[in-house]
């Protein structure tokens, strides 16, 4: 009877550490999602794959025909990392930075730049100028709140984030006011990507070929007080980057103080044929040595500071959106590393991701080396999946039944620009090919005059 009574008690014993158990499993399951869990063997699995197989750099990639093109930009040997820990070192040598810590560094830019929800109690408008009165009693109230804070914490006196001081010298360069600055965030605002609308790049593109990441749609209310949370990072940005401008020179944000920048960086704009804004950077007709050798960092950052704004007022970026197509030119990854200071291009990445009221609708990158796809694959994992389908990576078609296989490849890619954008709104020479952009429009005129390219 004794031994009978013990084994109950044991098994009673067992059945509630079991019940326990299962409590903690259901608990725990209940704050990591499956998804999460996937992501994260899926990452371990990447990085020992990575670790123990080298990457290959194919010399297909490069155009070696092409006598007219720079050559600074493209792939060099020594300068290919082959593996994870040939990354780390490359990063370390040339940024002083870990790997992770760079990595960690990007992530947490792409999350600020997932979209702002709208919040219980938000304020709505009907028209953009019902908004622009509400959102200046916002701005008020803001900086009669932040001065009282300042006033109340005591020490010196500094310029405030509301008083958009350093924005209000930017407008008069522009020739543009405080209320086309509220506009731009008001209309962001409105975006809403489950609205948005398709549109095909042009005539010759097939019907079943539609503009790729379509044109912005917008919702038929304002909401003002997501455009006054945006607004207030923008300012945070301004305060922390800008105001230390205003002290050194009269006109600070004039193009009289980066011409070497703006010589510098080859840069072009289109409207394409969905109303889109199309940014083209050629990382290869850039002058990669004054880039990485004597550039100051200021004149980049003032530069990328007056490109941004041109940006945010121009129309089309506001109500259609903005495509930004880079042409990589093969560079190496430890080139592509020293092209800017660390510290500056993830300021310039914070601002154009998390502060820049411009819906970004595709992100297209050609001439791609091969370390910038692995990147991109392990970056990839943090993104949303939207996000994810605005990343356009374009290859060139080759064919060994194609005699000047150089041609049909460039043919290939003008034909894959062509259906994003329009082929007529590719500028000619960008990328090395033959688009049909007589560049016309230019964003950076500066007082009817183009920049010196």
């Amino acid at each position: 009877l004794d031994d009978g009574a013990a084994n109950a008690s044991k098994r009673q014993t067992i059945k509630k550490r079991q019940k326990r158990v299962m409590i903690f499993s259901l608990r725990h399951n209940s704050r990591q999602s499956p998804s999460k869990i996937v992501q994260f063997a899926i990452a371990i699995l990447l990085l020992s794959q990575i670790l123990q197989h080298p990457i290959y750099v194919s010399a297909s990639a490069v155009d070696a025909n092409d006598d007219n093109r720079d050559c600074s930009a493209k792939v060099e040997g020594e300068d290919q990392p082959k593996n994870l820990s040939e990354f780390a070192s490359t990063v370390r040598t040339t940024v002083g930075e870990s790997w992770s810590s760079i990595l960690k560094s990007y992530v947490d830019v792409v999350r600020s730049g997932f979209p702002y929800k709208d919040k219980a109690g938000d304020v709505y408008v009907g028209t953009i100028d019902e908004g622009t009165i509400k959102l200046e009693e916002m701005v008020e109230a803001s900086k009669q709140k932040e001065r009282e804070e300042k006033e109340k914490a005591g020490g010196e006196k500094e310029l405030l984030a509301w008083e958009l001081v350093a924005t209000d010298e930017i407008c008069k360069e522009l020739k543009k006011s405080r209320h086309d600055l509220y506009r731009a965030f008001l209309v962001w605002s409105t975006t809403d990507s489950m609205k948005d609308d398709q549109c095909e790049a042009n005539d010759s593109v097939s019907k079943d070929s539609k503009g790729n990441g379509g044109k912005n749609g917008h919702s038929d209310k304002i909401n003002v007080s997501k455009a006054h949370r945006r607004l207030e990072m923008y300012t945070l940005w301004m305060r922390e980057y800008a105001y230390s401008y205003l002290f050194d020179n009269s006109r600070p944000f004039s193009p009289q103080h980066f011409p070497d920048a703006l010589e510098a960086f080859k840069l072009q704009f289109a409207v394409d044929s969905c109303k889109r804004l199309v940014w083209y950077f050629d990382v290869e007709q850039s002058d990669l040595d004054l880039i990485r050798s004597s550039l100051p960092p200021n004149e980049t950052l003032l530069l990328f500071m007056y490109l941004s704004h041109q940006m945010l007022f121009n129309i089309e970026a506001q109500d259609n959106g903005l495509i930004f197509v880079e042409d990589m030119g093969h560079i190496g990854f430890g080139t592509f590393m020293q092209m800017l200071p660390f510290n500056i291009g993830l300021t310039i990445d914070k601002f154009m991701i998390g502060v820049l009221p411009i819906k970004a609708k595709a992100v297209v990158f050609v001439h791609r080396p091969m370390w910038f796809d692995v990147a991109y694959g392990m970056l990839s994992m943090f993104l949303t999946k939207q996000m994810k389908s605005r990343v356009v990576l374009v290859n060139a078609v080759e064919s060994k039944e194609e005699d000047d296989v150089s041609k049909m490849k460039n043919e290939s890619l003008l034909g894959a620009l062509g259906e994003i954008v329009g082929k007529d709104n590719v500028p000619r020479g960008f990328a090395g090919l033959e688009g049909d952009g007589n560049g016309e429009f230019d964003l950076l005129k500066v007082k009817g005059n183009t920049l010196p390219w």
